[in-house]
């Protein structure tokens, strides 16, 4: 008894070698100890998640703009440079500037202070000065 090899006979063969290799390699993985099964599992590429999309809400269609041109701006005047009397001051600079220069005046008049204390008493006495006194360090600044 012959049988002929025709399309769907050579494919159903296929399909059934197919599932049998795919059961065999199951079996296997779960019978063999975990390490190994894990070997075996870890030589296929893990597929990457893909995260949910949310259904997109229809576009708004929008009407073409049209190739109008825009209306040109007049120009404006020359800019004029700002006045020094009214350059901005940077207290914080002038407030740097009176630290570095009474630092050591605190350090002789109160050798046993920590860094922070000296950043304490330095503040007290910047905070007790009139502002005609820290004008001359803001204008060092």
């Amino acid at each position: 008894m012959t049988t002929t090899l025709d399309a769907p006979t050579i494919l159903r063969a296929v399909l059934i070698g197919i599932g049998v290799w795919l059961f065999a390699y199951v079996v296997n993985v779960r019978n063999c100890a975990p390490a190994a099964a894990e070997s075996i599992v870890a030589k296929k590429p893990a597929a990457a998640k893909k995260k949910p999309t949310r259904a997109k809400s229809p576009a708004k269609k929008r009407a073409p703009k049209s190739p109008a041109k825009k209306p040109s701006r007049a120009k404006s005047p020359a800019r004029v440079p700002k006045s020094p009397a009214k350059k901005k001051v940077n207290k914080g600079a002038a407030y740097l500037a009176f630290c570095y220069l009474r630092r050591d005046e605190v350090v002789e008049e109160r050798p046993s202070f920590t860094e922070s204390m000296i950043g304490s008493e330095l503040s007290r006495r910047w905070h007790k000065l009139t502002d005609s006194e820290r004008a001359e360090y803001e204008e060092d600044a």
